[in-house]
């Protein structure tokens, strides 16, 4: 659907790298969702405190987008970065 894209939120992980693969989430628990075009991150930080059924009172969780930088063949390497704002949002979308 044009404006909208499916993303993987990495609930309660850590953000490591490696030579081969670049940045990498790791965490145990995944979780699918849906955002659109102009959700705005006030939106989007409701949905994922939704998702992962954690108190919106436990304080607001660092979100990062990770984008391919290099593709060879069938190796992607990815970097990462974080999502403060609206603006930042609307740059993951304009990346794809």
């Amino acid at each position: 659907m044009e404006g909208s894209m499916f993303v993987c939120v990495y609930d309660d992980g850590e953000i490591a790298s490696d030579a081969q693969t670049g940045v990498y989430f790791a965490s145990a628990k995944t979780i699918m969702i849906r955002i659109h075009r102009g959700f705005g991150l006030s939106k989007l930080i409701r949905i994922i405190m939704d998702k992962a059924n954690r108190d919106p009172r436990d304080g607001v969780p660092l979100i990062h987008f990770k984008f391919p930088t290099k593709v060879c063949g069938q190796h992607v390497t990815y970097t990462t970065t974080q999502i403060q704002d609206d603006d930042d949002l609307d740059g993951a979308f304009e990346m794809i």
